[in-house]
């Protein structure tokens, strides 16, 4: 099997395997008001996202459960107005676990509104594309 395959084949092989879990709405709603959280610690070993790229906590991209893969989201955490924008690489947050996050933000994107030590955020988020 061709290497580039074997990313679409395992995302593909997730979404079929894995229980409660479904594509999100490539369109998505245009604003949403809640909370963001983090992920991507150092050490973290490697892995990839839900949809077949490597993950990089440096990357300016996010997890979404509302959005579909690629769509671009502008981030601002209502404490300050500070704002970041985000790609959608991953599924996340968990619903049930956290019902009020909508989004988990790489360590950088995250960083770049706050010092991580905040933990989770209260956000709205802006669908740009």
């Amino acid at each position: 099997m061709p290497r580039r395959l074997f990313p679409f084949i395992a995302a593909t092989a997730l979404l079929i395997v894995s229980p409660g879990v479904a594509a999100a709405d490539p369109s998505g709603p245009p604003v949403l008001d809640c909370k963001a959280s983090w992920y991507g610690s150092e050490g973290q070993p490697d892995r990839m996202t839900a949809y077949g790229e490597r993950f990089d906590r440096l990357a300016m991209t996010t997890g979404a459960r509302d959005w579909g893969h690629n769509t671009l989201l502008r981030v601002t955490w209502t404490g300050t107005e500070k704002s970041v924008q985000v790609r959608v690489n991953d599924f996340s947050p968990n619903a049930e676990a956290h019902p009020d996050r909508c989004v988990n933000l790489t360590w950088a994107a995250f960083g770049a509104l706050a010092p991580q030590s905040a933990g989770v955020l209260p956000v709205r988020v802006e669908r740009l594309n």
